[in-house]
């Protein structure tokens, strides 16, 4: 004899049905929802059932709540800082017993080093100055200080490669190879090979140059990737 399947709470069916409008584009960025004494009569859900759904779909970043007279309940916009958190998030335990290193890293390098070459091409001066400030900044810094500045490197560069989506991507995924190098631990060898690959990777943008860029990150990650598998492995 088969047991029947519990139904879903209540809810989560409401969270569920309002994530799908949203989705379908029922539900635009910026439009209010019913406010909460009108909603229970539209769809008989109670209150407590309605405030609990506005909460999940604030956790997932999907609705924002205003405070105030002109307040309300909106749908959000994402950002693709948002996108990148999200991911971030889930690739964290993915890596946990999913995802391997190698993957992880031959992800990034699918992303990365093209975004190389779009920064050479695309790069404005304010660009310039930054990476070239992060560049000479790392250098006299040291362990997790050291590591969070060569982070925002690759972030600034991402930047300068002018699509956001590829950002949001890769951003995330360099994060969680990073941790798993011990930031006390590398020697000051493997700071200062960091640090003149991307000098390396900052002149063929500086110049312009797509082609070096790209040979410059490419080698770059290759020594990243020995750090990687050296420093922690697999945890499957």
């Amino acid at each position: 004899m088969n047991k029947q399947t519990a139904s879903p709470p209540s809810y989560l069916r409401v969270a569920d049905e309002l994530r799908r409008r949203i989705v379908l584009g029922e539900l635009m960025p910026g439009q209010q929802l019913p406010t909460e004494p009108e909603l229970p009569g539209q769809v008989g859900v109670s209150r407590s059932t309605w405030r609990e759904a506005i909460r999940r779909l604030e956790a997932e970043g999907l609705i924002t709540t205003v405070r105030g007279v002109n307040g309300g309940t909106f749908v959000a916009e994402p950002s693709p800082a948002d996108v990148a958190a999200y991911m971030q998030t889930a690739l964290t335990l993915l890596s946990r017993t999913q995802l391997t290193t190698d993957q992880m890293a031959e992800a990034r390098r699918l992303l990365e080093i093209p975004a190389a070459g779009f920064a050479a091409s695309r790069r404005g001066d304010a660009d310039l100055a930054k990476m070239a400030e992060s560049v000479d900044r790392a250098r006299d810094l040291h362990g997790p200080e050291q590591w969070a500045e060569n982070h925002r490197f690759h972030n600034l560069l991402l930047e300068a490669a002018g699509n956001p989506l590829v950002a949001a991507l890769s951003a995330p995924i360099e994060s969680v190879l990073g941790s798993r190098i011990d930031r006390e631990s590398p020697s000051e060898g493997f700071w200062a090979q960091v640090c003149d690959d991307h000098q390396d990777v900052f002149r063929a943008v500086r110049d312009g140059d797509s082609e070096a860029a790209r040979d410059a990150m490419a080698r770059h990650l290759d020594n990243l990737a020995k750090a990687y598998l050296t420093a922690r492995p697999d945890c499957y």
